[in-house]
């Protein structure tokens, strides 16, 4: 009898350009570097090396890092707004979308030093983080569905506040991690983000509002994405089975875990691991095997459809506030709105006035060059609205997601 579970393998990528680190002569230091690895790795070759039960080719999940915030820039990193997005997306759009990789959020939170290198995990301390989505908005009209902290820093400040607007988080690093090794900062794992209690097998759960580590009521999937290859763990022969017994009893596993973009071995590190879970697989007859984008991997696993994008409604009123309504349902109690006010890029508080209607406060309209609107549903399906006040047209914009 052939079992009910499958195995949805997702290959996440920390994607985030060139860091000029002096000693560190194998990080890849220019972008010139960085593109030639990522065509090495996603051309049709080496995705196709070992397919999937389907005879799929392999799928890449771009978690793209906004590095802002910062006072210093030790390692001569992009950090500008969308400077890594539109690095990629002007590169390699068009592999991008032909082998269906998605693209989603990596974020590193600024220290309150500054320091461009170092961990911080006071998600409170600065809201840099309103600063990235509002630029993604009305720069580029694009709203994540899927997150991945940096350092794999969660804490339940961050985790509450991704329940508001992301569905799918892949940031649980639990399993047989060297807490004690020291990151690149000096500080030692442990000393900056705590995955110990997290639940270890390859099943998403809902977590708790007061502890992102126990499973609880939040409507947030979080997912087991540790290391793939690195000094504090690595995926082993043992994780891979864990994935293909998971599913053998019946339960569908996400066998996802991530690399970086910026090492020349990361080619070789991938290539193996997907030989191992190919040759693995063959252990398991009775279980299917597929490549998925994160959101994909994360519908599938969750039992969710697609859905009814939401389309939004934006209307002035006679008191120089806007009023916002949703066709259709959305993941959180009120979308993302955002608006360049002058030369400063704004989050805007919204206040609910009914099911999918909100508004906002006084705005001041001679000020204002544009407000833009995001959410996604609670199947990670992303809509966004701009209003432009240049061209005084409403437009609808629907990013890769």
């Amino acid at each position: 009898m052939r079992g009910n579970g499958k195995v949805y393998v997702v290959c996440a990528i920390d994607t985030e350009g060139p860091i000029d680190d002096k000693r560190k002569p194998e990080i890849l230091n220019t972008w010139e570097r960085v593109d030639s690895l990522i065509k090495g790795i996603t051309a049709k070759e080496f995705r196709s090396a070992y397919v999937d039960s389907s005879k799929g080719s392999l799928v890449y999940s771009w978690f793209i890092l906004h590095l802002t915030g910062f006072k210093t820039n030790p390692f001569n990193r992009p950090m500008e707004y969308n400077a890594v997005y539109d690095h990629y997306l002007d590169e390699f759009k068009e592999t991008f979308e032909g082998n269906n990789d998605g693209i989603y959020w990596h974020y590193h939170q600024p220290a309150p030093s500054g320091v461009g290198n170092e961990w911080c995990r006071d998600w409170t301390h600065c809201t840099e983080y309103n600063n990235v989505l509002s630029h993604w908005i009305l720069d580029r009209g694009f709203f994540p569905s899927c997150f991945r902290a940096g350092g794999r820093i969660e804490d339940d400040d961050l985790s509450n506040w991704l329940e508001q607007w992301i569905p799918f988080d892949y940031t649980n690093n639990s399993g047989n991690v060297n807490w004690d090794k020291k990151e690149s900062d000096g500080k030692k794992l442990k000393e900056v983000c705590d995955w110990t209690r997290a639940p270890q097998d390859w099943s998403p759960y809902h977590p708790s509002k007061d502890d992102y580590q126990s499973p609880g009521g939040q409507k947030r999937y979080l997912f087991r994405c540790p290391d793939l290859d690195s000094p504090v763990h690595v995926i082993t022969d043992e994780e891979i089975r864990k994935a293909f017994g998971q599913a053998a009893d019946g339960r569908d596993a996400v066998l996802a875990f991530f690399e970086h973009d910026r090492r020349d071995n990361v080619s070789h590190k991938i290539d193996d691991v997907c030989r191992r879970i190919n040759d693995i697989s063959k252990e398991y007859s009775n279980v299917d095997w597929f490549y998925k984008n994160a959101k994909e991997a994360a519908q599938l696993v969750c039992g969710l459809e697609k859905g009814k994008k939401a389309r939004f409604d934006i209307q002035e009123n006679k008191n120089n506030q806007f009023l916002i309504s949703a066709s259709h349902d959305i993941f959180g109690v009120c979308p993302f709105v955002c608006a360049i006010n002058g030369d400063c890029y704004e989050k805007v508080d919204v206040l609910s006035i009914g099911r999918n209607k909100w508004i906002t406060g006084v705005m001041e309209g001679d000020r204002l060059k544009k407000l833009g609107v995001a959410a996604n549903n609670s199947s990670g399906e992303s809509s966004i609205n701009i209003l432009n006040f240049n061209n005084c047209n409403l437009i609808h914009k629907e990013g890769m997601s």
